[in-house]
């Protein structure tokens, strides 16, 4: 079979995406959703702990649940999931809009319905060994291991950096171990998210040039798809033969 040496045109590229393939990165979208996540929890958090630390107050001061009445069993629930809703609900909306937003922009806005619909055909014992022997599959394992890597070396350095206040939080008051406890963690994690956005990042141009190998074309193809495109042009175009008067 003769190599593929030559980048793809514009119609193999218009063919394939309206076949749904794509160049898209499943590890960017994940790593958005999970900086989602700790946005979320920075703008929010807050609100949030206000929220369980008035409630705790409530329950604490008033009698005890088994005596309350239908009706303030019904008040009860009334008073805590209406600010519980209001609270949760963007929250929610704005995770399930993110990862959903980054995959349209970068298909984009892109959408294939029967990409969504299963493929019966890929499943089998045979298609599984081939998909988890072969070389691409092979690359996705391979650049797991190295993202596990990445990340258990980002959290440990953070725990490193942080091994004073760490050992500090065993002489503190109860209060203060709780806010301590939740800086040492949230900054973890905030380091942890950046180290993956980095690594979703470089998977993307990976795909992308992924992508562009996989389209390329062979001599023979890129003939073909000229003698395809030839009759449309001249019946665009049309040659005028000149007459002689």
């Amino acid at each position: 079979m003769e190599n593929r040496i030559h980048p793809a045109t514009v119609r193999k590229r218009q063919q394939a995406r309206a076949r749904g393939h794509i160049a898209k990165s499943s590890d960017l979208t994940g790593a958005a959703l999970l900086g989602g996540m700790m946005l979320a929890f920075l703008v929010t958090g807050h609100n949030f702990a206000d929220y369980l630390e008035e409630t705790a107050r409530q329950h604490l001061s008033t009698p005890s649940l088994t005596k309350l009445t239908p009706n303030g069993w019904f008040e009860l629930l009334q008073n805590h999931l209406v600010p519980l809703a209001t609270l949760l609900l963007p929250v929610l909306l704005f995770l399930l809009l993110l990862p959903l937003g980054v995959h349209l922009i970068q298909t984009r806005f892109h959408i294939h319905p029967a990409r969504t619909v299963p493929d019966w055909s890929r499943i089998g014992p045979a298609n599984g060994f081939q998909r988890i022997f072969s070389a691409d599959n092979t690359v996705r394992t391979g650049f797991g291991l190295v993202k596990l890597l990445a990340i258990g070396t980002v959290v440990l350095w953070g725990l490193y950096a942080r091994r004073t206040d760490i050992v500090a939080l065993s002489t503190m008051s109860i209060g203060d171990l709780t806010g301590t406890l939740i800086d040492i963690l949230f900054g973890i994690m905030l380091e942890a998210t950046a180290a993956l956005l980095v690594i979703a990042v470089f998977d993307f141009f990976y795909q992308r040039r992924k992508y562009d190998r996989e389209l390329m074309m062979s001599t023979e193809e890129l003939r073909e798809e000229m003698r395809d495109q030839r009759p449309n042009a001249q019946a665009a175009f049309p040659v005028r033969k000149n007459s002689n008067r």
